[in-house]
C-alpha cells in the first residue's frame, strides 16, 4: 500500500497505524509526483492519497496515474477532511 500525504506527522501517524497490521507493506510519499514514480517502481495493490496537496493534488495525481497503462489499474481511495456534497462529488467524479 502506497500511503501519500504532504503532511509529515499525518503521513507518520497513518503510516504507524497501517502497519499495524502485519500482512501490509507500507510505503509513504509526500507529494503527487513522488507517488506516480514510487507507483510506477513499485506496483502497489493499493493507494491511499491525499486530495488536497499543494502542486499536484489528489485528483490530478489520480489523472496521471489512469494516463499511464503500468499505473491505471492500481486502486485509489481519496483520503480528504472536504466533506461537502459537492467536494465528495467530485472525487467521486
Amino acid at each position: 500500500m502506497l500511503y501519500v500525504d504532504d503532511e509529515p506527522d499525518i503521513r507518520e501517524i497513518a503510516s504507524m497505524s497501517l502497519e499495524l497490521d502485519s500482512q501490509l507493506d507500507v510505503r509513504t510519499c509526500s507529494c503527487g509526483q513522488e507517488a506516480i514514480e514510487a507507483a510506477r517502481a513499485w506496483q502497489p495493490d493499493l493507494i491511499l492519497l491525499d486530495a488536497m496537496m499543494p502542486g499536484m493534488d489528489g485528483p490530478q495525481t489520480l489523472a496521471a496515474l489512469k494516463e499511464k497503462a503500468d499505473t491505471s489499474g492500481i486502486s485509489v481511495v481519496f483520503i480528504t477532511a472536504r466533506t461537502q456534497t459537492s467536494e465528495v462529488e467530485h472525487f467521486i467524479s
